[in-house]
This record gives C-alpha cells, structure tokens and sequence, in this order.
C-alpha cells in the first residue's frame, strides 16, 4: 500500500512491517480475518494507534472501510465503490 510518500509492503502473517517514510516510525500488521475482510494494526512506539478494517462485498463492488484512530479517540467509516 503506498500513499504520500509512505507506504509497506507486508504479509497476512501478523509480523510487523515499517512504513517506509513515516517519520513516526509506524509498523503494521495485517491479517485475513475471513476471505473477504482484512485488518490493519498500526503501532507506533509500542501503542497501537490505530485499526482499520476492511470488508469487501460478495459481488466485489464495494469495500467498507473502518478506521479506528486510537491516537485521537476517532472512528471514521466509508465505502469504497469499484468505477466502471
């Protein structure tokens, strides 16, 4: 996954893996929870500082985002629609 200059590439195997170019030093975890949900934990300095969610419908035309930012007591949730 890559987004404004930062970005990791990691595994479904619950390791943490740095997010290259973050200057707070974040790890991630990511795992399958199921075949169409995959989680993300970040940790910064030991804490978990946030937890992102992602399900993907059936059909594969939507995925619903959860995004816990424990870091500043924020939940925020959408949907991500396929373009045509």
């Amino acid at each position: 996954m890559r987004w404004n200059g930062t970005g990791y590439d990691a595994k479904f195997d619950g390791k943490e893996y740095p997010i290259k170019g973050d200057p707070g030093h974040t790890v991630v975890t990511v795992k399958r929870i199921d075949p169409n949900t995959v989680e993300e934990i970040d940790h910064r300095q030991g804490k978990v500082v946030d937890e992102i969610r992602l399900a993907a419908a059936k059909d594969g035309k939507t995925i619903d985002v959860t995004d816990k930012d424990l870091a500043h007591g924020q939940t925020t949730t959408y949907t991500l629609e396929k373009q045509q």
